[in-house]
């Protein structure tokens, strides 16, 4: 312990931080720069949004800071504080980071974004010509020509004493006409002009790709490269990723042995399951100090990735990841639930002879059982229109979520009406499951009964209390 954290009293938690920093600025400063450098990481990533900021610029090393986060960390940090109101952190952030940003943020399925990779480049710019000239220097070529063609065209002098087609040139020869708002293309052109005055080689890499290229050739050049790096951090292509969303037989689960190494990464705030009251939640704070579970938090990111990316969820929308993590930690806890019988001893030995993304698939596995069962109430509905209206609640709405594409537990609150849920636990299944059995024999006897014929246009309600029926013609 330094003197500063002795003079505290105990190594301080972030809020007590934040809160001394208020007080007392420089003193805040003293006690965690005399932490090491990765307790204080630690630290920062166990805290969101502006109070991750607060602590990052506490510290007289921000840019080590920033430039020691993960990629995917300084991604969730960027979007949790807003981006414009992140340029700090843009200024001394890794090209490596800003890549990862682009890569993220700037293409809509295998095709570049041109509104969304001007915002970035604009973005760069408020960095300051340092920035957006790194970007120019490092960002893939492909993807420079892919974006700057959607920005202007060029158009060359044929003749040069004839009339200039645009007044906007940088070496007399090639002539740049703009396609997006002026100002904004002014901002590119001054930094195509900054990059022509240090490295013209690079410039003319990038105008003569736009004039001469074949754009369906070149696309598909930077999406090469792209769909390379995601892989890198684990974001596979969208035909990969739909695996997650693969049934698996229960009773022949696949086990796997978990090596025994040091961690290489903590789990994120971001990601963090821990403040969910569930038996996955329980379980992974028993075990994860355990040297066998080092490539959790991996496994973890992994699925968010997979899940964000199978359901096409935008990266950078707070609520897709918040729901994408829901996703992961119901079906986990689900799957979890299943092969322990509930019991947190057993749930230990699950997790750890069992990789994530087969108990994903058992959660995955246990609701698409249920909605093939509710799908056999179709023939039962089909006369009627295929309709659920004439149920009673709740069985109505649990039909109703599990005819969905992706099912989802329906339920009804009175004061907030329709709540649509994931299915959390066994207790969640087996509920459902007797409700459709229910359903099923109703229908069933009222059919049999009625000798019923499809031609008849009849109504059926069936009440909850009591199970009486009730017939209209």
């Amino acid at each position: 312990m330094t003197q500063q954290i002795e003079r505290f009293g105990h190594e301080p938690e972030p809020g007590e931080l934040i809160e001394l920093a208020e007080k007392s600025p420089g003193r805040a400063r003293e006690i965690f720069d005399a932490l090491p450098l990765e307790r204080r990481i630690e630290k920062i990533l166990s805290v969101r949004g502006s109070d991750r900021l607060k602590l990052i610029f506490l510290s007289e090393e921000p840019d080590k800071i920033v430039q020691k986060m993960g990629d995917e960390e300084f991604y969730f940090t960027l979007h949790d504080i807003g981006t414009s109101d992140a340029l700090e952190l843009l200024e001394v952030a890794r090209m490596e980071q800003i890549e990862f940003l682009f890569d993220l943020d700037t293409w809509k399925r295998d095709r570049i974004d041109p509104p969304a990779a001007l915002e970035y480049f604009l973005l760069m710019d408020a960095c300051g010509p340092e920035q957006i000239g790194r970007v120019l220097d490092n960002l893939d070529t492909e993807y420079l020509i892919c974006a700057f063609r959607a920005f202007f065209e060029i158009v060359v002098r044929e003749d040069p004493e004839g009339e200039a087609p645009t007044p906007f040139t940088i070496d007399g020869q090639f002539y740049l006409r703009p396609r997006i708002e002026e100002e904004k293309f002014l901002r590119i052109f001054a930094a195509l002009r900054d990059l022509f005055g240090r490295n013209q080689r690079r410039y003319y890499e990038i105008v003569l790709g736009i004039l001469h290229s074949i754009p369906a050739e070149v696309e598909e050049e930077a999406l090469r490269w792209h769909e390379g790096r995601l892989e890198d951090h684990a974001i596979p292509p969208w035909s990969r990723a739909r695996e997650i969303y693969s049934t698996i037989p229960l009773g022949k689960v696949p086990t796997y042995e978990r090596p025994v190494r040091e961690p290489s990464r903590a789990l994120s705030a971001y990601i963090d399951f821990s403040g969910r009251d569930s038996l996955l939640s329980r379980t992974l704070r028993k075990v994860i100090e355990e040297p066998w579970a080092a490539d959790l938090p991996i496994e973890i990111v992994s699925l968010l990735n997979k899940e964000m990316v199978a359901r096409r969820r935008p990266f950078r929308n707070p609520e897709s990841r918040r729901r994408s993590i829901e996703v992961v930690h119901d079906y986990l806890n689900l799957g979890l639930e299943k092969l322990s019988g509930g019991r947190e001893e057993a749930a230990m030995e699950v997790i750890r002879s069992t990789h994530l993304l087969h108990l994903f698939q058992v959660g995955y596995t246990l609701v698409c059982q249920l909605k093939q069962r509710a799908e056999i109430l179709r023939k039962y509905l089909d006369p009627l229109g295929g309709r659920w209206d004439f149920l009673d609640p709740p069985y109505d709405r649990r039909v109703q979520g599990l005819w969905r594409i992706w099912p989802v537990y329906l339920d009804w609150d009175e004061k907030w009406g329709e709540v649509e849920r994931n299915f959390r636990s066994m207790r969640d299944i087996e509920q459902v499951g007797a409700e459709i059995d229910r359903v099923q024999s109703l229908l069933e006897c009222t059919w049999r009964f009625l000798s019923f014929d499809p031609s008849l246009r009849l109504r059926l309600k069936h009440r909850t209390g009591g199970q009486d029926l009730r017939l209209s013609a």
